[in-house]
Parts: C-alpha cells; sequence; structure tokens
C-alpha cells in the first residue's frame, strides 16, 4: 500500500541552496502492507517526522518517490489522515462542529454529515461530550476528539505523529487501547511515530528504527506476540529490551549545537 523507494530529504539551510542545506532522509526503503500497523522508533533528529511528512504529502522528497497504492504522493489527501502531538481543536467550536469541519469542507449533505460525525464520536467514547468545548475537556478526551475527525472522514491511513507523548501514563495507556480497538475492528494502516519503547512494543505489527543518514533505516523488527498483548509477561519485556538494544546502538542525530 505504501512504498519509499530510494527517499532522500534535504532542508535547505538559513535559506540557502539545498546542497547546502541539512540532510535528515537518505536513502529510505520501506513498504508497509495495507492493515499494517506500524511504529517507527529513533533517536531526536533521525528523520520520524520528515517520514510522516512525506507519506503525508506536507513535503516532497529531494530524490526517490513515496508511493500511495502505486500512486506518487504530491500533496495532502484525505485518505492519509494525520494525527498530531497537539490536538489542534478549534476553540470555538464544539466537539462536534469539530469533528464535523472536514466534512462540512468537503460538502457533505446534511443527513450524512450528522451521521457520520455522531459514528465517530460513538467510536471514541466521546457521545456525551458532543456539545463541549475544548478547553472543558481533559487533554485525553481532546486526543479522542482529534482521533474522532480523522477517522470522520474514512481514511485508508492514519498517520500519528506521537499523539499521546503530552499525556499521563494513565491516560496514555487507556488511549492506546482504544486505538488498538479501533484498529481491530477498521484494519486501517496506520503509521505511528513514537519515541516511547513501551508504546511500540504494545501497538506495533513491526517497528521500523531509524537512525542517522545515511539510509536512515537502522531495522525492521517484526512483533510475533498475540493480540491482545499485556503489558507485564516476561514476552513482552523481552521485546521492549531488544528494541532498547537497538536504539542504544545507534548515535544521536542532533547536531552538536542543537538542543531538543
Amino acid at each position: 500500500m505504501i512504498e519509499f523507494q530510494s527517499v532522500s530529504l534535504e532542508y535547505p539551510s538559513n535559506g540557502h541552496a539545498r546542497e547546502n542545506g541539512q540532510l535528515a532522509l537518505s536513502g529510505v526503503d520501506l513498504a508497509i502492507a495495507e492493515g499494517e500497523f506500524v511504529c517507527v522508533i529513533g533517536p531526536s533528529g533521525s528523520g520520524k517526522t520528515s517520514l510522516l511528512n512525506l507519506l503525508a504529502g506536507f513535503l516532497a522528497p529531494t530524490s526517490g518517490s513515496v508511493l500511495f497504492r502505486r500512486i506518487p504522493v504530491t500533496g495532502p489527501s484525505p485518505e492519509r489522515a494525520v494525527i498530531f502531538q497537539d490536538p489542534t481543536l478549534f476553540p470555538w467550536l464544539n466537539v462536534r462542529a469539530n469533528v464535523e469541519f472536514g466534512l462540512r469542507c468537503a460538502g457533505v449533505q446534511p443527513d450524512q454529515l450528522s451521521r457520520r460525525t455522531l459514528q465517530a464520536l460513538d467510536l471514541v467514547g466521546l457521545s456525551q461530550f458532543a456539545g463541549a468545548y475544548p478547553r472543558q475537556l481533559s487533554g485525553g478526551m481532546r486526543q479522542r476528539a482529534a482521533l474522532a475527525r480523522a477517522l470522520v472522514l474514512d481514511p485508508s491511513v492514519l498517520l500519528m505523529d506521537e499523539p499521546f507523548s503530552a499525556l499521563d501514563e494513565n491516560a496514555r495507556e487507556r488511549l492506546q487501547d482504544e486505538l488498538l480497538r479501533i484498529w481491530e475492528t477498521h484494519r486501517r494502516t496506520t503509521v505511528f511515530v513514537t519515541h516511547n519503547i513501551q508504546e511500540a512494543a504494545y501497538l506495533a505489527d513491526r517497528v521500523v528504527v531509524l537512525g542517522p543518514p545515511p539510509n536512515n533505516v537502522k531495522g525492521m523488527i517484526p512483533l510475533n506476540l498475540p493480540r491482545p498483548r499485556r503489558r507485564s509477561p516476561a514476552a513482552f519485556q523481552e521485546i521492549v529490551n531488544l528494541l532498547r538494544l537497538e536504539l542504544d546502538r545507534l548515535p544521536c542525530c542532533l547536531p552538536a549545537n542543537k538542543k531538543e
């Protein structure tokens, strides 16, 4: 469903030409199957968000190709919905209006708009909070609303950039469970960027390990643990330890003059 073919990405440096820029990705070859849940991990500066932005169509590769269903990605599409670390809800709209915003922009008819919006809210457990405003919600509930806003468009792919990183541990684990419940129901292809090793081990069918260029993809680890998974058994901890070892052997990707 998704292919990265010898992809490189270079950011301009201080407005200069590309050859004077900063290399973010180089020689990336990666294929993701339909319905697969892939987590992307790696140290800061390894190109995780850049990879996601290329797939979303927010950026164009410097060289190589990013393909979605064998067609080059040339820009954003509702088929590839993005969920950010910050829910980015409109504060002047209530939850229902936030969720239906994309449908209104797409010109969906009122009867379908109402039905699809209520279905999405029910799917993430926010039906009772449809009239609430973002300021009245907890961080986890705001992120549920952002997820509903993406799901209501019925995308083929969910692209998630550390969506739970700002939440406390309990809220994070609850949303992980909710996300898996939704994924197991609809089997949407999911690419999930995270710094959290336990999160990757709990969620993923396969973990892609990124490091510094060249050839940012340093490892691809299939996770054969059965679902539903539990966070405590020895087999789960073995996976966590394996992912930790993969990260520990990578150098830091941040430039010497840049602090995270």
